[in-house]
């Protein structure tokens, strides 16, 4: 049964999207989907009260969605930034970083947050 989905692992399954309503696998803690389309997150996502992982690395996101400012349970969240980038040229990282993998309440605050926190390391 989805409601007693614990892990989510849909890597290299030329997704597009994960599905709108995700927010009621409830007792969902780690979505790997990795190597896919996906272009956006949907709100859904910051609704899961249990998820602390969502690793969406090598996908082609172009923003993160407003909502991630009440995912309270999120610990890591992996993306690949070069999509957002292209989304926002005059936002640009540090030379050679393509992907991050950075805590979560960084991520949310969106892609200037996430170059001030590259060049506090």
């Amino acid at each position: 049964r989805i409601s007693n989905l614990t892990e989510l692992h849909v890597s290299k399954n030329q997704m597009k999207k994960l599905p709108e309503t995700c927010n009621r696998w409830i007792r969902c803690e780690k979505i790997y989907a990795t190597d896919n389309h996906i272009k956006t997150i949907p709100d859904g996502v910051c609704e899961m009260p249990n998820l602390t992982v969502l690793d969406l690395d090598r996908n082609k996101l172009r923003t993160l969605p407003e909502a991630f400012i009440i995912c309270s349970s999120l610990t890591l969240l992996h993306f690949d930034t070069s999509e957002m980038v292209k989304a926002s040229p005059a936002k640009e990282l540090p030379a050679g970083i393509r992907r991050c993998e950075i805590p979560a309440e960084i991520a949310i605050r969106g892609v200037d947050e996430i170059i001030k926190h590259f060049f506090k390391m």
